[in-house]
């Protein structure tokens, strides 16, 4: 990923603290090694789960598996349980939090 120019701003991840919404998936999994490749500094890892809190909302996921991917990769894992209904409300307010 290069530098972009957005509104006649360069744009650049290197040295920013970031949070990988995280799925557990091959899709985050490549983000996220973009954004460190870039000198990015991430500082969570966030998953929403299903309603019991034991599963990822998007794929289903056992918890502990991201749990051993969080401490694998030696990032913190957040986890919010939510309804489909609650997602969206849910994960502004976490972006809230991270900022």
């Amino acid at each position: 990923m290069a530098e972009r120019v957005r509104g006649g701003v360069l744009v650049s991840i290197k040295g920013m603290s970031f949070f990988c919404s995280w799925s557990g998936g091959k899709d985050a999994c490549l983000a996220l090694y973009y954004a460190i490749r870039e000198g990015g500094k991430p500082q969570a890892l966030f998953t929403t789960l299903a309603e019991g809190g034991n599963k990822t909302r998007a794929h289903g996921l056992p918890l502990d598996l991201l749990h051993r991917q969080s401490a694998s990769l030696g990032i913190p894992l957040v986890t919010r349980a939510t309804s489909w209904e609650n997602y969206t409300e849910l994960f502004i307010s976490v972006i809230r939090e991270f900022r």
